[in-house]
């Protein structure tokens, strides 16, 4: 997967630019002793205009970071040979348009996952695979992992209940509509779990215990949203059946708002 975006150029030319390196690990030119693009020059392929080049300086914001050198550093032109782009500019304007390359390689990963498996946010398997996913660390077990993670920094850590009442309150603040969208919380969750991981190998321990938080606290949101769902959807279906059911002698049939038939879907 990661090899798609390898072989494309303006990866390929990030990446050296970044650490002199090609993909491998292996120097991309035994003669260069310089591997940044020299920042004036850089300024100067976006706006050629005037000495003051006021384009240039504003251009080079959205330029992917490690790539300029303020003093010394290659002319962008011979970079955009290297890696076969007809101009300096058209290589720069490559780079800004390109997502960081590790969210390129998460984005490939999910669509991939989506073309293979279906959407679960739109085919109605969220909340199974929710469960038997980010839920499978149950919240008692991730509470257990948290307080072992503050006693080691030495911050103080919420109970379970604190996670649970923030959690209660924070869904309180919110209208039905958004109350009602549990894959929000299992997409957060999920989140905090890779975070967690990634910060506990680096011995990050302050911000592995800041993610466990952050998965606590989305698990009780998922539960309390999860719930709230099948609340309305079973509050929506009775409020059909009551439109539906006729009128008994001079009874007259009950009528919904139309504003709710709007906002939730009854038809």
């Amino acid at each position: 997967m990661e090899a798609d975006l390898q072989s494309q150029p303006v990866y390929q030319a990030i990446q050296f630019l970044q650490t002199g390196s090609n993909f491998e690990g292996d120097p991309v030119s035994e003669q260069m002793t310089e591997h940044k693009l020299n920042e004036a020059l850089v300024i100067k392929a976006f706006d050629d205009s005037s000495p003051a080049n006021p384009l240039g300086k504003e251009e080079i914001k959205y330029l992917p970071r490690g790539i300029r050198a303020a003093d010394g550093g290659l002319d962008p032109k011979i970079v955009a040979d290297m890696f076969g782009f007809k101009s300096a500019e058209q290589m720069l304007r490559a780079m800004q348009k390109v997502d960081p390359y590790k969210a390129a390689v998460q984005k490939m990963t999910e669509d991939r996952m989506i073309a293979a498996h279906g959407d679960m946010l739109n085919d109605g398997t969220i909340e199974a695979e929710a469960l038997a996913m980010v839920m499978a660390e149950d919240i008692k077990a991730a509470q257990i992992e948290l307080k072992a993670l503050s006693e080691r920094t030495g911050a103080a850590y919420p109970s379970d209940g604190d996670f649970a009442k923030a959690a209660e309150i924070a869904i309180g603040t919110l209208t039905v509509d958004q109350a009602v969208k549990p894959e929000k919380y299992y997409r957060a969750a999920l989140k905090a779990a890779r975070d967690y991981g990634k910060a506990l190998g680096t011995k990050d321990y302050e911000a592995a215990a800041e993610a466990k938080r952050r998965e606590i606290l989305n698990k009780h949101l998922h539960k309390l949203s999860k719930a709230a769902r099948e609340e309305t959807d079973a509050a929506i279906e009775r409020f059909k059946k009551l439109e539906k059911v006729p009128p008994k002698g001079n009874a007259k049939a009950i009528k919904i708002d139309p504003a709710y038939h709007e906002k939730y879907g009854i038809y």
